[in-house]
């Protein structure tokens, strides 16, 4: 412990900020969005006729938000559950329903390389394959957290 002068305060120490950026953005298996991955810039502006997707796009990047907050279920929950958010066409394969969202973020350089962090969310109705237990219709939820450095 360091004695101060009579009235001195003690600064915090000096915390160097990183610069944390989204770099890309991608959903698959929500809404109408079978699979979407697509750039962010600091302004990015979504066009397209009526019907094509954007609104579930924005509901989208919602529900990642919301999964930031700890706030992902509840969120689900009031646009209708599981089962109005999970893609309706038809499946290639015989997996289970599932909703994959995640985004991807570059930082400052560290020591000359620059790290890249994404963060993934998935929720859905695996089969029992897939989860090795369970029931169908009960909703699984799963996340991922991956970094990497970039030289």
């Amino acid at each position: 412990m360091v004695d101060l002068p009579s009235g001195a305060r003690a600064r915090p120490p000096m915390v160097q900020s990183r610069s944390v950026v989204i770099r890309e953005v991608y959903a698959a298996g929500y809404r109408s969005l079978r699979a979407i991955r697509f750039p962010i810039d600091r302004l990015s502006i979504f066009v397209g006729a009526n019907g094509t997707g954007k609104t579930n796009l924005y509901r989208a990047l919602q529900l990642l938000q919301a999964s930031a907050l700890g706030t992902f279920s509840h969120e689900l929950a009031a646009e209708g559950g599981m089962a109005s958010a999970i893609w309706a066409g038809k499946r290639r394969d015989r997996r289970g329903a599932i909703i994959t969202l995640g985004v991807v973020f570059d930082t400052d350089q560290i020591d000359g390389r620059r790290p890249t962090y994404s963060y993934e969310i998935s929720a859905g109705f695996a089969s029992h394959t897939e989860m090795g237990h369970g029931w169908e219709s009960e909703p699984r939820f799963w996340m991922s957290r991956r970094s990497r450095m970039k030289d």
